[in-house]
């Protein structure tokens, strides 16, 4: 074999690995947006998320991403939800396109015991494109904040014993009176770590993104984009190889004249 037929060759193969290249890439984009119903996506959402906590703390924090055609819709009626399942909103961001929705970001605090029921709702108005969980056990902070006021509360005890003494004398009893005042001062900011954590447990913190939902004529659109990318591609490559060829050709012509 020649080393003309050679070069033909080497480049015809690259030609077809393009061609190749080109199809796996227009397959995964119709793949990706294979799924143009409403309904809801097959991510599980069923699926139990909250544990048995029997003697433990744990905080939950789930994070979801939502696709529908009716956003401002989905909105209303998952911020209602929430507030029926004891819930509220925690924060909202809202982006407009031309005074449509382009793109919601909200974040409730749902009850813990209804953190199932509430990730199913939101299945429900369209398509979950992705779906975060996470599970933080604070068992062993909130059994030491524990261990800490229990400790705080048998040190005031003996501080209100000491200052009932009649033999106390007068700068002593300051002394005591400022000690007490100093475990109140513990204690207060104890019993709030505690109240956060009995929050953090009791609510769970679920972030979610609406968006808008691609519908099949866009799908089509951006195949067909890619389809005539990849086709100006190819034939970018055809041509440079023919000219390619008909120079050699001519060489070659030259050569045997």
């Amino acid at each position: 074999m020649t080393a003309e037929k050679e070069d033909v060759m080497k480049k015809k193969k690259w030609f077809f690995l393009i061609i190749l290249t080109a199809l796996f890439f227009v397959l995964g984009a119709c793949g990706s947006s294979a799924d143009f119903g409403g309904g809801t996506a097959g991510d599980g959402t069923q699926n139990t998320i909250v544990a048995d906590q029997t003697n433990r703390k744990i905080v939950y924090y789930v994070r979801m991403s939502l696709k529908t055609k009716k956003i401002g819709a989905a909105k209303e009626e998952l911020i209602e939800q929430g507030n029926g399942f004891g819930g509220y909103i925690f924060e909202q961001n809202e982006v407009f396109d031309d005074g449509n929705y382009s793109e919601v970001y909200l974040v409730f605090k749902i009850p813990t015991a209804k953190l199932d029921e509430f990730v199913s709702a939101i299945g429900e108005k369209g398509k979950v494109s992705s779906k975060n969980i996470t599970a933080k056990d604070i068992t062993t902070e909130y059994v030491d904040a524990q261990a800490t006021k229990s400790a705080l509360l048998s040190r005031k005890e003996a501080l209100e014993a000491l200052l009932g003494d009649a033999t106390l004398a007068a700068a002593d009893k300051i002394t005591v009176i400022r000690e007490i005042a100093d475990v109140d001062t513990q204690l207060q900011a104890i019993e709030l770590q505690l109240k956060n954590y009995d929050s953090l447990v009791d609510y769970s913190t679920v972030s979610l993104r609406i968006s808008e939902e691609s519908s099949v004529w866009e799908v089509i659109g951006i195949v067909f984009f890619v389809l005539v990318i990849v086709g100006m591609f190819v034939a970018v490559v055809v041509l440079g190889v023919k000219l390619s060829n008909e120079r050699r050709r001519k060489r070659s012509d030259g050569t045997a004249k």
